[in-house]
This record gives C-alpha cells, sequence and structure tokens, in this order.
C-alpha cells in the first residue's frame, strides 16, 4: 500500500485500521492499549512512541515505512503570525483606552461602549484562538469533529489566519470610530454607531468565512470525511440568516423607532430579542445533529418538525420585538 505525501499520521493511521477491515476498539484489544489512546493517535492529539509504533505496524500488516514514510514534522505554529497577531491585538487595546478616554474627556461616555464592546469580541476571539495554537488542541474550535482526521499543518495555518484577519478587522473599526469624536450632524452622528456596529460584525463573519474557504478544501485528505463535514453547511446557512435578522432587529428598531438605551422600551424588546435568539442557537444545534447523522446514514439533511416550530417560534419572538418597538417610539408608550 502507498503511502500519500499529504496525509498525517493520524489520518495514514485510520486509512490503514479500515483497510486492515478493523475497529478502533479491535486494534486496541491487539496492542492492549484503550480505544481512547487509538482515538487520539487518529485525531492528531498524542503520537505512540517508538515501540507502539513498531507495534501498529505488526497489528495492521504493514512496514514501518508505509505507516510514517515521507511523514511531515508535526505542525508548528508560524511564530512570525503569532507576533503579528500578538501585535495587533494590543495595539487595538492600546487605541481602544485612547478612544475611551477621548469620548470621556469630551464628556460623551455614550461612546465608551463601541470601543469596549469591539475590543471585548475580538479579545474573546484572540485569547481561546492563541490557545489553540499554543497547545495544538483544536477541539474547542467551532466546527471541529474529532472523528475526522484533520490535516494538522493546514489546520494550524487555517486558524492561526483566522485570528489574523479577525483582529486586523477589528483594528480597522477601531480606527474608524475616532471619526465619530469628530463634530458632525446630530443624524449623522446617530447613523455613525449602528453602521460601525454592522460593518464590524460583517467584516468579522466575512473574514472566517474567507479563510474557511481558502483553506476548507485542503483540510480533510479523505473524500468520504469532506463529504461528511459538508452536510451541516445548509443549516449554517439558515441559522446565519436568521441571526443576521435577529442582530438587524435589534440595532434597525431601536434606530428606526428612536429607543434610547437604558429604557424600559430597550428592556421591553431586547426582551423579546434575547428569547428570539436562543430559539435560533437550539435551531442551530438541533438542526447540526440531524444533518451529521443524516451524513453517516448516506442520506441528505431535509428539514423536520422540530426545524419549522423553532423557526415560526423566532418570527413569533422578531414579531413581538417589532411591536415592543413600536410601541415604545420615541421612550414613551402610544396610546
Amino acid at each position: 500500500m502507498e503511502y500519500r505525501q499529504e496525509e498525517g499520521f493520524g489520518p495514514r493511521l485510520a486509512r490503514l485500521r479500515r483497510a486492515a477491515g478493523m475497529t478502533q476498539q479491535q486494534l486496541a484489544e491487539r496492542l492492549c492499549v484503550t480505544r481512547q489512546a487509538i482515538s487520539r493517535w487518529e485525531s492528531g492529539r498524542t503520537q505512540p512512541d517508538l515501540a507502539g509504533l513498531q507495534g501498529l505496524a505488526g497489528a495492521l500488516g504493514c512496514s514501518l515505512e508505509q505507516l510514517v514514510g515521507g511523514l511531515e514534522p508535526p505542525a508548528g505554529p508560524d511564530r512570525s503570525l503569532r507576533r503579528t497577531c500578538r501585535l495587533v491585538f494590543w495595539s487595538k487595546a492600546a487605541l481602544a483606552a485612547v478612544q475611551i478616554a477621548l469620548w470621556l474627556r469630551l464628556g460623551r461616555p455614550a461612546g465608551v461602549w463601541m470601543p469596549a464592546i469591539l475590543l471585548l469580541c475580538d479579545g474573546s476571539v484572540y485569547l481561546p484562538l492563541e490557545a489553540m495554537v499554543r497547545s495544538g488542541d483544536f477541539t474547542l474550535l467551532a466546527g471541529f469533529d474529532r472523528r475526522l482526521h484533520y490535516h494538522r499543518p493546514t489546520l494550524m495555518r487555517m486558524v492561526q489566519m483566522i485570528d489574523l484577519t479577525v483582529q486586523l478587522n477589528g483594528l480597522a473599526w477601531i480606527l474608524i470610530g475616532f471619526l465619530l469624536c469628530l463634530p458632525m450632524p446630530a443624524d449623522t452622528a446617530r447613523w455613525g454607531w449602528p453602521v460601525c456596529l454592522i460593518g464590524y460584525i460583517l467584516g468579522l463573519l466575512g473574514s472566517i468565512l474567507l479563510v474557511n474557504v481558502k483553506y476548507g478544501a485542503c483540510l480533510l485528505p479523505d473524500p468520504e470525511e469532506q463529504r461528511r463535514s459538508r452536510a451541516p453547511l445548509p443549516v449554517l446557512a439558515v441559522w446565519g440568516g436568521v441571526f443576521c435578522l435577529q442582530l438587524g432587529l435589534c440595532i434597525g428598531l431601536a434606530e428606526g423607532y428612536d429607543i434610547s438605551n437604558n429604557t424600559p422600551g430597550a428592556l421591553v424588546q431586547m426582551g423579546w430579542a434575547i428569547p428570539g435568539m436562543i430559539l435560533s442557537f437550539a435551531l442551530l444545534f438541533w438542526e447540526m445533529h440531524r444533518a451529521d447523522k443524516a451524513a453517516q446514514a448516506r442520506d441528505r439533511w431535509r428539514p423536520g418538525r422540530a426545524f419549522w416550530l423553532l423557526l415560526i417560534g423566532c418570527a413569533v419572538c422578531a414579531a413581538m420585538q417589532w411591536g415592543a418597538a413600536a410601541a415604545y417610539a420615541g421612550g414613551g408608550v402610544l396610546h
């Protein structure tokens, strides 16, 4: 059996095991190890020592050359990319602090929330991704499936590029935020905040999507696993549309009906937005589970009864949110 240059150790071990007609449990019993140990080897989280490699070759009926020949060295992070991400993040943190101080000096404390939210969102991306790059453990990465056998160098590069593009997007919108400190007409200033926030979110999602498109085709060498990994895409597309609509309503209704923050109208409106978002996430997780089961059965995902019920629930919450915004237009209740 020839080895494939693009494979890592984990995918090759899984391929040789399947070619030998063995399950992970059967291979584990032959080697007197646990099934979890085989799973960790195949997922790339750990690798066997020399004695383990010799035992694997004997159990699989192959040579050491077929098992480890031509393998790339373990995937390590690109140090220059790590330094760049660190520099961009902390530069952005310094600029956000300067902008916050500027808003306070101008006597406009409402402007503080924009740089604070951007920094909080980017930090919630940077810190976990940096931990993944440092440890080589990607199990917390959204969409990562332990049962699949990823090409680890490509996965490492993709994670670092996601981190970099997200940080650059946040830096760009922090810099644009300084323009809002300039004197401008009241209407322009009022619409400046939601435009910046929506632009930031679209840039965030777009940068992640572009990186995934660039590296996604090379992540899984096995065609069958590629098919399984694409199964949840229709569910993600539906959820993305629903969530963007919900987020747009939160911002658009508050601005369109002139509802100020920290008012009863804002609380009632958000009171209907939150359960709608919870239902949309329930739709995402449940339907992704169904899509995965359909892929394992070599079938296509089709919306079920729960999908339509959850979608109707999201629509009802959106309608109630719109009604609450109309009732509290201008800060008061319409009679």
